[in-house]
């Protein structure tokens, strides 16, 4: 039978049985050491997982800033570019009026045009 150390007849003998019995305390000893061990290993996996869970969530906070960031420099430079369209397209005439309020006229109108996404 197994490991069991066999008499005849398939009977163990009482020595032995004495032998198994006295190594069951080493066994369950060793049972608890490998739990726990077992219970360490999940606590720090549980751990590693907890920190890099706020690390992907830390850096997908910083992600949609920076979008956001990219997103007011787009507007801005489309701004700029009209902008400068614009003043170029006054350089190239000769103009007689106030130009100041002619400019913020262009600066409203280059915003709205951008605000509307064109």
């Amino acid at each position: 039978m197994g490991s069991l150390p066999e008499k005849r007849g398939g009977l163990v003998g009482f020595a032995a049985q004495q032998q198994l019995i006295s190594e069951i305390p080493m066994i369950i000893k060793g049972m608890q050491r490998q739990t726990v061990l077992f219970q360490q290993m999940t606590k720090n996996q549980m751990a590693l997982s907890s920190h890099q869970l706020d690390a992907i969530n830390k850096q997908n906070h910083l992600t949609e800033r920076l979008l956001h960031k990219v997103d007011e420099l787009s507007k801005d430079t489309k701004v700029t570019n009209l902008l400068l369209s614009e003043l170029i397209a006054i350089h190239r005439t000769v103009i007689s009026d106030d130009t100041d309020s002619q400019r913020d006229f262009i600066l409203r109108d280059a915003q709205r045009r951008v605000a509307k996404g064109k």
